[in-house]
């Protein structure tokens, strides 16, 4: 019978550098070696998952943004995708508007991924994304809500304080 290791990234794996560790990579690299599986589901990207797991040279299905898509690793073809529906996206942005928040939407646009925002709704966390993400050919700033959920969505980062977002997180729960 062979063992499954699954694992987060973000606090788990990876260091506060935002790196795996050498000996972390070779450990891991010899389990898969020996018939081991190894995967990761984690809520970031499949290009900022696959910076920091540089050096794990396994080719196995990686679980990236909540959920939303499982990606064959090494490749980043996707193997399963999750998208909102209409009716979804428009209940969500009912809510966010209702709470005068506009998070920053990932979407599928004519064929490829990016995140979309409103530049004068940028919180403070916000601000700090973005800034480590200049030059990031997925970044798309846009001018109004309805470009905000252009595209085919599949999720919203809610980035700010607790007091901000807490009574949105009762109104998804």
């Amino acid at each position: 019978m062979k063992t499954l290791y699954l694992s987060d990234l973000d606090g788990t794996l990876i260091r506060s550098d935002e790196r795996i560790s050498a000996y972390t990579a070779e450990t891991i690299n010899r389990f898969v070696r020996g018939g081991g599986c190894f995967s990761y589901a984690t809520a970031r990207s499949i290009v900022t998952a696959s910076k920091v797991t540089a050096g794990l040279n396994a080719e196995f299905p990686v679980i990236c943004y909540n959920g939303a898509f499982i990606f064959k690793n090494g490749t980043n073809e996707i193997l399963l995708s999750n998208f909102f529906s209409k009716k979804e996206i428009e209940f969500a942005t009912e809510i966010f508007i209702s709470q005068n928040f506009h998070p920053i939407v990932y979407a599928f646009k004519d064929g490829q991924e990016c995140f979309s925002y409103i530049e004068r709704c940028v919180t403070p966390a916000m601000r700090h994304f973005l800034d480590c993400r200049i030059g990031d050919p997925r970044r798309r700033e846009v001018d109004n809500i309805d470009e905000l959920y252009n595209g085919d969505v599949f999720y919203f980062a809610c980035m700010d304080t607790e007091i901000t977002l807490s009574p949105i997180n009762e109104i998804f729960k």
